[in-house]
Parts: structure tokens; C-alpha cells; sequence
């Protein structure tokens, strides 16, 4: 019977013992789980300021830090889930247990209770002596709980300290590691600015020579400009020279007009194969002379026009050129006709002039050409993105274009061929069609625009 009372106590015992310990166990879990709960919001807090120091690097790696950070925040969460859920079913299994011993134990309890009240009914000194017994022995377990208690408690300590070294272990090799990092993040920066600085140096030193050499180019644009301007101050004062002389020279040849012969019936003059023959020598003669300095002059305008990178007015000059070649051709094999005879007159600038028939074709053509060369003159500036300036340009200034017989002077056949020349550069460098229009592979001008200009009168 003592036997089946100490092994009752015994019971109780063991069942107290196992439900301290399980006890135990859910408060150190608690315990554990908020330490790694700290310690995750330690970890988060030290990342917040690394995040803070480091935020012009995580502004250049934005896109990647947030990636890094969902990833993490998932794999956390992940983690607090499964660490959930393992402490769940860890609770649920202490509990299932815990249900399990303590129906045992009501088995047991219910056992005993009834053995309790057969050997209440049996012996009630025997039962109170054991009831002693079994307090003493409740003392005496209670003392071993206790000291088992204390030991678990400094057990717990120890652990917590050694867990805390740990920890402080970790957080001073977190703490150097960040220091590290930004200690070679700032080397990056120290290393960064000064290639930067280097870079600008380098950029400003380009930018100053760049100047430099503009600044260079715009001195040579202006001699060049000045040079130019003198050039033309130069050919002004030739040009006002010739006209001066050419117009001497009109004056002289309208006094041997009048001195020649004069049809009596018609009225008009009439030349002979002599007098056309001496028409031409002289007019030739004038028009060597004139041209004499065109090749220098033909070649100083290609250069010019090369530097300015004018390709479009280029090959429209070399065009012109290689025409005024074959004019001159031309010019040394005139014809001679025994029906010669100016029997037609026009008026310019108050002043009658007169002219043949051949004169009178001449001069209509002249005012064709110089439209048709001024249009294709205007489009060439207007591709090249020049300026609107019809004097400066070569056939404007030359002015010699198709002049291949002697039936008109030099300088009737210049007046005309500007006159169209002028009305075609505005029409084409403005897309316009004011004066003409284009037929038959050239531009023409209108016939009530010729007429306006040229108006021809046979008598």
C-alpha cells in the first residue's frame, strides 16, 4: 500500500515536473521569438540608417534596392509565416500532449480516488499517516522543483548571455563591415569627383580652345569679310569706270551710226559686209579687252564659294562658265549678211536706240538668259542657305552670258541681261513665278514683262 502511495506521488510528480517544463518551454519560446523579433527590429533600424547615409547610392540604384527590398520583405515575411507556423504547430502539438497527460492523469487521479476511498474506508489512520507522508514528500519535491527552478533559471542566463555575446558579436561585425563599406563607398565618391573634376578640366580646355579657334575662324571671316568688301569697293570703282568709258564708247559709236550711210527710201541704216566687218573687229576688240582678267577673276569667285560651301552655286558658276567659253567661240565666227540694217528702235532711259533685226533677236534673248540664269542663281543661294543678294552674284556681275555676235554693243546686251537677271534670282529664291515661268527645259519670262522692259519698234 506504501507502494502504491509512492508511486501515486511519484506520478504527481512527474506530471507536475513535465507541465513546468512544457511551461517553460512556450515562455523561452516567447522568449526566443521576441529576442529574434528585436533583433530583426535592430537589423531593420541599422539598415534605415544605412539606407539614410547611403541615399544618393540608393538614388542611383533605385529600381535595384527596391527590387532587393520586396524581395526581402517577401522572404521575411516567408520566414515569420513558416517560423509561425512552426511555433503553431509546436503550441499544438505541447497541447495535444498536455490534453493527453492530464486525461492520463484524470484516469489516474480517478484510479487513485477510488483506491483512496477503499483504503479510506479500510484504514483512516493508514491514510492519514500516508497524507503525512505525502506532504512531507510534497515538501520535499517542492524544495527539488525549486532548486530545479533555479538551476533552469541560471541555465536561461547563462544562455541569454551567451546569446547577447553573440549578438553583440554580430552587431560589431555588422557595425565594421558598414564601416567598411563606407569607407570604400566614399573612396568611390573621392574617386568619382576627382575623374569628374579631371573630365571638366579636360572639357573646359576643349571649350577654351574651341574658342580660341572660333574665335580665330571669325577673325580670318572678317578679313576675309573686309577683303571681300574691299574687293567690291574695287570692282565698283572699275565697274563705274567701265561704265563711264562703255558709255563714252556709245556715245562715239552712235556719232559714227549717224555718219553712215542712210537708206533714202526707208530711212533706216544700212551696213555693208565692210561695215559689219569693222563693227565686229571693234566690238570684239572691246570684249577682249574687258574679259582679259576673267579667268583670275572666274577662279578667285571658286575659291570663295569652296570656303563658303556653297556646292549648289558652285556647280551653277561652273556652268556658266563653260557657256561663256562657247559664246566666245562663237563670237570670232560671226556671220555677215548684205541685208543688215537697223530697222527697229526702242527708248531706255529717255535716250532712242537703234538696232536690226538680228540686234533686236539679241536683246530679246539676253533678257531669256539673264532670267533663266538669275532663277537658277536664286534657287542655288536658297539650297545653299545664303542670303538674298542678286549683285553679288558672278553672272549678275559678268553679265556676258550668250553674247555670240556683234549685232549689239557690249554694254546694251549687259543692261538687258541684268534686267532679267535681277526679276529671275527674286523669283527663284522665292519660289515665286511673278516674271516667268518654265517651258521647254529653261525659265522664259512672260511676254508682257519682256515687253514692259524691251518694247522693239520697226519703222
Amino acid at each position: 500500500m506504501r507502494l502504491r502511495s509512492f508511486n501515486h506521488l511519484a506520478t504527481f510528480f512527474v506530471a507536475g515536473l513535465l507541465l513546468l517544463i512544457g511551461t517553460a518551454d512556450i515562455f523561452a519560446q516567447r522568449d526566443r521569438n521576441r529576442n529574434r523579433e528585436r533583433q530583426r527590429d535592430s537589423v531593420e533600424r541599422n539598415q534605415n540608417n544605412n539606407n539614410r547615409a547611403n541615399r544618393r547610392e540608393r538614388r542611383q540604384n533605385r529600381n535595384n534596392a527596391r527590387r532587393q527590398n520586396r524581395n526581402n520583405n517577401q522572404t521575411r515575411r516567408n520566414n515569420r509565416q513558416a517560423q509561425n507556423r512552426r511555433a503553431q504547430e509546436r503550441r499544438n502539438r505541447r497541447s495535444q500532449a498536455e490534453t493527453r497527460r492530464r486525461q492520463q492523469e484524470q484516469a489516474r487521479r480517478n484510479q487513485i480516488r477510488r483506491q483512496q476511498e477503499i483504503q479510506n474506508r479500510r484504514n483512516s489512520q493508514r491514510r492519514a499517516e500516508q497524507n503525512r507522508r505525502a506532504r512531507v514528500r510534497a515538501e520535499q519535491n517542492r524544495r527539488a522543483r525549486n532548486r530545479a527552478e533555479q538551476n533552469r533559471r541560471n541555465q536561461r542566463r547563462l544562455e541569454q548571455q551567451r546569446r547577447n555575446q553573440r549578438r553583440a558579436q554580430i552587431l560589431r561585425s555588422q557595425r565594421r563591415d558598414t564601416r567598411n563599406r563606407d569607407a570604400r563607398r566614399q573612396a568611390r565618391i573621392r574617386e568619382d569627383r576627382r575623374q569628374a573634376r579631371i573630365r571638366n578640366e579636360r572639357r573646359d580646355a576643349r571649350l577654351r580652345e574651341e574658342r580660341r579657334q572660333a574665335r580665330i575662324r571669325n577673325e580670318r571671316r572678317d578679313a576675309r569679310i573686309r577683303e571681300q568688301r574691299r574687293q567690291a569697293r574695287i570692282r565698283r570703282d572699275r565697274d563705274n569706270r567701265r561704265r563711264i568709258s562703255r558709255e563714252e564708247q556709245r556715245r562715239r559709236e552712235n556719232i559714227r551710226n549717224r555718219r553712215g550711210r542712210i537708206n533714202s527710201r526707208t530711212g533706216y541704216r544700212v551696213y555693208t559686209r565692210r561695215d559689219q566687218r569693222r563693227l565686229r573687229d571693234q566690238r570684239l576688240r572691246r570684249y577682249r579687252q574687258l574679259t582679259r582678267d576673267r579667268q583670275r577673276r572666274f577662279e578667285r569667285r571658286q575659291r570663295i564659294l569652296r570656303q563658303q560651301r556653297r556646292i549648289r552655286r558652285l556647280r551653277h558658276q561652273q556652268r556658266y562658265y563653260e557657256r561663256l567659253r562657247r559664246d566666245r567661240i562663237r563670237l570670232q565666227q560671226a556671220r555677215f549678211y548684205n541685208n543688215y540694217r537697223n530697222d527697229y528702235r526702242y527708248r531706255r532711259n529717255g535716250t532712242y536706240y537703234y538696232t536690226s533685226s538680228y540686234g533686236a533677236s539679241m536683246l530679246r534673248r539676253a533678257l531669256n538668259d539673264g532670267y533663266d540664269q538669275g532663277y537658277r542663281a536664286g534657287q542655288a543661294d536658297r539650297y545653299d542657305g545664303w542670303g538674298f543678294n542678286y549683285r553679288n552674284s558672278y553672272g549678275y556681275q559678268d553679265a556676258y552670258y550668250g553674247y555670240d555676235s556683234y549685232y549689239v554693243s557690249l554694254s546694251e546686251y549687259q543692261y538687258y541681261f541684268r534686267q532679267g537677271f535681277e526679276r529671275g534670282y527674286r523669283d527663284g529664291y522665292y519660289r515665286n513665278s511673278r516674271y516667268g515661268r518654265y517651258s521647254n527645259g529653261r525659265f522664259n519670262l512672260f511676254g508682257n514683262i519682256l515687253k514692259g522692259i524691251l518694247y522693239l519698234l520697226r519703222f
